[in-house]
């Protein structure tokens, strides 16, 4: 008797079939890009003027009365005029300088950034700055048509934007070393 048990013997391995594996991926992957919702609050919402070749740039003087200056520095204090505020102030100090503005039309929010600041603190920032915008145009909206500023019509929004302008300039701190 030839007991044997432990002969090796030439086994196939059973193949895998892989040709459903890419289009199962490709249904996860449109499958996630549809339920996932994205963050309107986050990023800048900013309209660039039209580019007109033919137009002549002139230097306006502004009066330093409708001048507000911010800075945001490398060390992430943030500036307002003179003193130092926290940029969960900015909202109110800001609301409050385009209302009580001499001239409400003209005014500008000077805001100079150094180069080393924070990108978070600098988007922060112009959020609060925003944000203070949109609470002046709400107030001014139920005042005059009572009721909120996302709730009016296309033609009372832009309305609305006439008198509250938004007039925001940017400057970057870059010094020469």
């Amino acid at each position: 008797m030839d007991f044997n048990f432990h002969r090796k013997r030439n086994r196939k391995v059973p193949g895998l079939n892989t040709t459903a594996t890419a289009d199962i991926s490709f249904i996860l992957l449109v499958f996630f890009l549809m339920v996932t919702s994205m963050d309107p609050e986050k990023g800048l919402t900013r309209q660039l003027p039209k580019l007109d070749e033919e137009k002549i740039e002139k230097i306006t003087e502004i009066d330093k009365a409708n001048v507000l200056r911010i800075s945001l520095e490398a060390n992430g204090d943030i500036i307002v005029g003179e003193r130092r505020v926290m940029l969960d102030s900015v909202r109110t100090v800001v609301a409050d300088f385009v209302v009580t503005c001499p001239k409400p039309k003209k005014h500008v929010l000077s805001l100079t950034v150094s180069p080393e600041a924070d990108y978070d603190q600098y988007f922060q920032l112009q959020n609060r700055m925003i944000l203070a915008y949109r609470d002046i145009r709400d107030a001014f909206a139920r005042k005059k048509y009572r009721t909120d500023y996302l709730s009016l019509t296309r033609e009372q929004r832009a309305l609305i934007k006439q008198q509250v302008p938004q007039r925001i300039a940017e400057n970057y701190d870059i010094q020469e070393k």
